[in-house]
């Protein structure tokens, strides 16, 4: 079973599947409309869990309606409509593009969390999360002096950076989940609200022309997203995690945009750009200032 593996190569393989989440959405949003594409996602992400969750889901029936609040955070800001908003972006920017600028996410969390929980921030986060938002305006400006100054970015890109805020206020939310939840269980939980919140939206899509073109490319494309990304990466980061600990796993993430930006080149044709290299180069940069000390606890991508 693949998840005797030793840890670093489960973190690998998590990462890699991650990765491929942005590729395959990429080459698959011309044929599916974004929220078809989150209500199937986690449709088949649903179908896929409840034989493994059902178990622990009715052993723990009366905790997780007793935290329904935090379950109810965590489905709002990681499942549906967080997966829908960046399915928005990849509609109109580039998969290398994408992966960079949720690079920076890390970033983002000391700020939100003393926005939202009023915690105390060191200068050295403001600072690391001020040079990654100065990557992102590099890449999705490409170098352009002028959309820089008239910050004219592509629509795309800043759909893709709230989409980073959601997962930052996911992970925030993530530190108030008792221990005790059943992870596939809640994971079971997670995918079946966020089909049920994404099915508004799609309704929506198709009363406007939209929703899903079913051919090879949607299926294989809907099936990939609700298993590998979904399911197959979260329970090898989860089997790492559990034996070598959040802090000992989180440097992996960092891997995430070298396969994407590789697949991206591979699969769809994208080049790594000069303004891809310096963005990228301070994005990293201040997420390495903002984790100098510690590094991001609550990591997990949906």
């Amino acid at each position: 079973m693949f998840l005797r593996l030793p840890p670093p190569m489960l973190l690998i393989i998590a990462t890699l599947c991650w990765a491929g989440h942005w590729v395959v959405a990429r080459a698959t949003i011309s044929e599916v409309s974004p929220f078809a594409l989150s209500f199937w996602r986690w449709g088949v992400a649903s179908v896929v869990l409840a034989p493994f969750a059902f178990a622990a889901l009715k052993a723990q029936r009366h905790l997780f309606l007793s935290s329904w609040k935090v379950v109810l955070a965590l489905s709002l800001t990681g499942t549906g409509i967080y997966n829908g908003v960046g399915y928005i972006g990849i509609q109109s920017t580039a998969a290398t593009n994408a992966l960079l600028i949720q690079a920076m996410a890390p970033a983002f969390i000391p700020s939100v969390a003393f926005l939202i929980l009023g915690e105390r921030t060191r200068l050295v986060g403001i600072v690391g999360l001020a040079v990654s938002f100065f990557g992102v305006l590099i890449i999705a400006s490409k170098l352009d002096l002028e959309a820089l100054r008239t910050l004219n970015l592509n629509r795309g890109d800043l759909w893709v950076m709230l989409n980073v805020v959601f997962w930052a206020l996911y992970t925030l939310a993530l530190r108030f989940k008792p221990s005790a939840l059943d992870s596939l269980a809640l994971l079971f939980i997670l995918a079946a609200t966020g089909a049920i919140q994404s099915f508004p939206f799609y309704v929506w899509e198709v009363h406007q022309g939209a929703g899903v073109h079913w051919n090879s490319v949607a299926i294989g494309g809907i099936l990939f997203l609700g298993c590998i990304p979904s399911v197959f990466a979260y329970l090898a980061w989860n089997r790492a995690v559990a034996v070598i600990g959040p802090a000992g796993a989180s440097p992996y993430l960092y891997l995430t945009p070298v396969f994407g930006i590789s697949g991206a080149w591979l699969l769809l044709g994208e080049r790594l750009q000069d303004y891809h290299v310096v963005g990228i180069a301070f994005i990293l940069s201040g997420v390495w200032l903002a984790s100098k000390k510690r590094l991001q606890q609550d990591s997990k991508t949906i």
